[in-house]
């Protein structure tokens, strides 16, 4: 796009294109405007001193099981409160995610509320 061999027009329309596509998710546009706003604030602001993302691992939780069972799909009793309860293999807990996916995305609410609250 920097070469001199590229038409002015053209970069003027992907120019344009960047701006009217920057409220679309995921597009190149909203990246652009992403970044700048970014930029933005980190000389507003100052850099940010860290970052912190939350790795929720649904397929060894056993409140994935009990939101499994609440849905009334065939399950064992797991002991919420036990510090080590009794879980169903990793390919069984792959299974149950596969065939519930509602209850995945509970827990996966259920857990981005906790992050977020505490």
């Amino acid at each position: 796009m920097r070469s001199p061999a590229v038409d002015q027009d053209v970069k003027d329309a992907l120019s344009e294109l960047m701006v009217f596509t920057s409220e679309v998710l995921g597009s190149d546009g909203a990246r652009a405007k992403l970044r700048h706003e970014q930029n933005g604030f980190a000389l507003m602001f100052g850099g940010a001193g860290g970052f912190l993302t939350p790795n929720v691992a649904d397929v060894r939780s056993p409140i994935l099981l009990a939101l499994h069972a609440a849905g009334g799909c065939e399950t064992r009793a797991v002991d919420l409160l036990a510090e080590a309860p009794d879980m169903p293999s990793a390919r069984k807990m792959l299974q149950i995610v596969a065939q519930d996916p509602v209850a995945q995305a509970r827990f996966f609410i259920f857990s981005m509320q906790l992050f977020c609250e505490h």
